[in-house]
């Protein structure tokens, strides 16, 4: 262990900053090696910042001083001085708590970074009626709810891997995409901003009745945006710069108070996944047409598959189609089984859950039913997140339920005394003194016995499905609990049907090589591929309700595809979208397309710099960028759209080959280069 001199915390051997105080612990520049004196804001070689006035952009060379009539003027540069030495405050170490290690170390080499383009969701957030609260109350009993609030707002924001950009005032602003983007950024947001609200609320009801009316706005808009270190060598802030972030602070300024507003691109992304009330147009300052927005209520019911607004018939999936319609004849003959769909993002694999359960299930005889479930990156790490999503509908409950209501529905579910508390402790509603750890072997071993005695109960009732999407965000607790659930398939009416990305690192393949050990006569895998030219200018034909798409369309679209449906599905949705294509009669009549250079869907290039970010390794790396075999089966997005690379991918000297961002210090592209930067 390493222990800072400043304040005397413990850090690990090879950690460059202190965890509590952000002082530097080497004698060196962590970026680029130069000898760093202990003063030091800034690396004078490279420019890195090396201590906390760094980050919050306040330097020794940036003091301020009042003179006696009030007026505030800057003060010349003086030479540095040594920091204080820093105690944390209780304040400080709580909202330290909510960052995720990982977010904060991409954040800190992002702040040194030029700037890149990126799809980011903003959120701006800020408390009503500060101004008639902070003028009724003492400065230092106001500043203290403030501090509260910022807790309540900053709380959500890491929860969904958000970054908290800029403390303004009463406000804050939040990037979903930057430093670290996820394929639901705009969900993410979305969550986090209901979070906010309902956690101010909830916070508010503690506090004196003169807070009654502290409440908090929230608007959140997504689009492209250039994100990166902005301001001079003696202060700089990770910020964005575009159009998307002024229309997301005009969302929340037009929001009314104690609720989420959001602009129509995130709409777009989100739409069926929440209850929203349109709002129709909005005039905004700036805008020379009103913008159409959206007031978020609350979670949808079912929010696991929103409805596409497009949907063909399913192309070519004969073995798959059979695998599953095999599964579900041994299911109606009393023999149960498992069966993985593995495939890259975008093939199909929810497609067919959605396929079976609507054309298999209903065939089952004696009546059959499914419980279906979707593990979400943003719970990869949080132990039976997916157990607790899976048993949400067989208990009664929904998302978003209350305590109360969680512990009514577990006490009607399940009536023996252990089990129920057992139940009450997974979801985390069990009354102080009743529950258990969750961490121990004991509560694993008799969670597994209730789980065996309750899904036996179900069964007995009548031949089970339990539908499990996206597994490669399934979490290590939730895969141990699975991993010896499928056992009753030896002798009850159940089928397992998992999809999940062909991800060997997660603990989803390590489930799914398990059973195939222990259980390969009840195992099924189907492995989808890429539809040919043939499939997809089928599904291209299905989703425009054509016998024959036209010609140019065709020659525009499937080869940039290759062959993933919902890449397809993306592109076309997103042409009508633009006007790109267009049918002049309503239902009716040959569709017309304007030549052009297909851009990149926002919900894509989410999806795929996601997938850049994911793929970042350590200095000294060198990583093949994923093709057809990698998790999404594409080459580098600019290469086969008809797109530029972005300013902040550098080419290799050497090989020439693109690199995932500008922080890369060696080459990616390629197995055989070694090069570095």
């Amino acid at each position: 262990m390493t222990t800072c001199s400043h304040c005397g915390a413990n850090n690990r051997d090879d950690a460059a900053f202190c965890r509590h105080c952000g002082r530097l612990l080497r004698a060196a520049c962590p970026r680029c090696g130069a000898v760093a004196t202990p003063d030091a804001n800034f690396c004078d070689t490279c420019g890195g910042p090396l201590s906390p006035r760094a980050w919050t952009g306040i330097t020794n060379y940036e003091l301020r001083i009042t003179n006696e009539e009030g007026s505030t003027t800057t003060n010349h540069p003086v030479p540095p001085s040594p920091l204080p030495p820093f105690s944390p405050t209780p304040a400080s170490e709580s909202l330290d708590r909510f960052i995720p290690p990982e977010l904060l170390a991409k954040l800190s080499a992002a702040r040194g970074s030029t700037g890149e383009r990126r799809v980011v969701t903003l959120l701006f957030c800020d408390i009503q009626g500060s101004t008639a609260l902070a003028e009724a109350h003492d400065p230092e009993e106001w500043t203290e709810i403030v501090n509260a609030a910022f807790e309540q707002m900053v709380r959500p924001i890491y929860k969904y891997e958000g970054t908290v950009a800029r403390l303004m005032g009463d406000g804050l602003l939040a990037f979903f995409g930057a430093p670290i983007a996820h394929e639901d950024d705009p969900r993410r947001a979305v969550l986090a901003a209901l979070a906010i609200v309902e956690g101010v609320h909830a916070w508010r009801d503690t506090l004196p009745p003169a807070y009654a009316g502290l409440d908090v706005r929230v608007g959140i808009n997504t689009g492209l945006v250039v994100v990166g270190a902005v301001g001079s060598d003696l202060r700089l802030e990770y910020s964005a710069i575009g159009d998307a972030i002024n229309l997301a602070a005009r969302m929340e300024q037009t929001a009314a108070p104690g609720t989420v507003q959001i602009a129509e691109e995130t709409y777009r992304l989100v739409a069926g996944q929440f209850e929203v009330e349109p709002l129709g147009g909005i005039a905004v300052k700036g805008k020379a047409q009103p913008v159409n927005a959206w007031r978020v209520l609350r979670r949808a019911v079912d929010s696991r598959r929103a409805a596409a607004a497009m949907r063909a018939p399913l192309v070519n999936r004969r073995m798959e189609w059979e695998a599953l319609q095999q599964a579900f004849d041994d299911l109606c003959n009393g023999r149960g089984g498992v069966v993985f769909l593995t495939g890259d993002a975008g093939l199909g694999k929810t497609r067919l859950i959605d396929e079976a359960a609507e054309r298999l299930l209903p065939e089952l005889n004696p009546t059959g039913r499914i419980f279906d479930a979707s593990a979400v990156s943003y719970e990869a790490n949080q132990p039976y997140g997916l157990l607790v999503r899976l048993l949400r509908r067989p208990l009664g409950l929904m998302s978003g339920d209350s305590p109360d209501r969680i512990r009514q529905c577990i006490a009607a579910a399940v009536p023996a005394d252990e089990d129920r508390i057992l139940m009450e402790t997974l979801f985390g509603v069990a009354v102080a003194g009743n529950g258990q750890e969750t961490g121990g072997e004991a509560f694993a071993a008799q969670l597994d016995a209730c789980l065996e005695r309750s899904w036996r109960a179900q069964a007995a009732a009548g031949p089970l499905v339990l539908a499990l999407d996206d597994l490669q965000w399934l979490d290590a607790s939730s895969a141990d609990r699975l991993t010896r659930l499928v056992r009753l398939t030896d002798d009850t009416p159940i089928l397992f049907i998992g999809a999940m990305r062909r991800d060997r690192r997660s603990p989803a393949w390590a489930f799914k090589e398990t059973v195939a050990r222990e259980l390969p006569h009840r195992q099924i895998e189907v492995n989808l591929n890429p539809l040919n030219d043939g499939e997809s200018r089928a599904l291209l034909a299905g989703l425009l309700d054509v016998a024959d798409p036209p010609n140019a369309l065709s020659s525009l679209i499937l080869d940039k595809a290759e062959g993933n449906p919902l890449f397809l599905e993306e592109v076309v949705r997103h042409l009508i979208e633009r006007g790109d294509l267009r049918r002049p009669t309503e239902g009716d009549g040959e569709w017309e397309v304007t030549p052009t250079a297909i851009t990149l869907p926002d919900s894509l290039q989410s999806l795929l710099t996601a997938r850049i970010d994911r793929s970042t390794r350590p200095p000294g790396a060198c990583c093949k960028w994923p093709r057809s075999s990698a998790a999404i089966s594409i080459a580098p997005p600019w290469s086969r759209l008809s797109m530029t690379p972005p300013a902040s991918i550098p080419a290799c000297w050497s090989c020439n080959g693109w690199n995932s961002s500008a922080r890369s210090v060696a080459c990616r592209s390629r197995a055989t280069c070694s090069t570095t930067a």
